[in-house]
């Protein structure tokens, strides 16, 4: 049986005999590998198909030995924020948090419109921006990084994990 959407994953996963702990510890097998796949793909500053981000202009940080060049990581530490829910008649692989709202921004390549500030400064000591009106408003698109979807890749393995949990014991 081929798989092409979830629907159809929903559909095979509801044949499985299983009943109570047996089909929840199947759930949480399934949204741990999901997890576990999108994880991969942020580290590996890759998109679900496996392209991979577009650079960044490369930034010079200050290190213990002066001036270096520090890692071109984009999304760093952002695969923490995937977050799974599972019971035992779905499981889900979402994302959460500010760093999530910024990954689904990402995943989606929406606008994200923001507020200027000018002729201002930034006053460390109450951490606010001081002494200007707020400027007119700014839109930037988002370059598109899919980072968390549906691939034939992972719906193969997904299938396997089901197949192999419907055979008889």
């Amino acid at each position: 049986m081929e798989i092409k959407t979830p629907e159809e994953l929903i559909t095979l996963l509801e044949q499985v005999p299983l009943k109570g702990k047996e089909k929840l510890k199947l759930n949480a097998e399934l949204a741990n590998h999901t997890r576990r796949f999108f994880r991969a793909q942020v580290r590996a500053q890759r998109d679900i198909n496996g392209k991979a981000y577009a650079p960044r202009k490369r930034r010079v940080g200050v290190g213990q030995n002066g001036k270096v060049p520090t890692k071109n990581n984009m999304l760093l530490g952002m695969s923490r924020n995937l977050k799974t829910e599972i019971s035992s008649d779905h499981f889900a692989v979402g994302l959460v948090g500010l760093e999530g709202h910024i990954m689904k921004t990402h995943n989606e390549g929406k606008p994200v419109v923001y507020t200027r500030k000018i002729n201002g400064w930034f006053n460390s000591k109450t951490s606010r921006w001081e002494g200007n009106a707020k400027g007119p408003k700014a839109a930037y698109k988002m370059p598109k990084r899919t980072m968390v979807g549906w691939t034939e890749k992972l719906k193969r393995e997904l299938a396997q994990i089901i197949f192999k949990n419907m055979q008889p014991r």
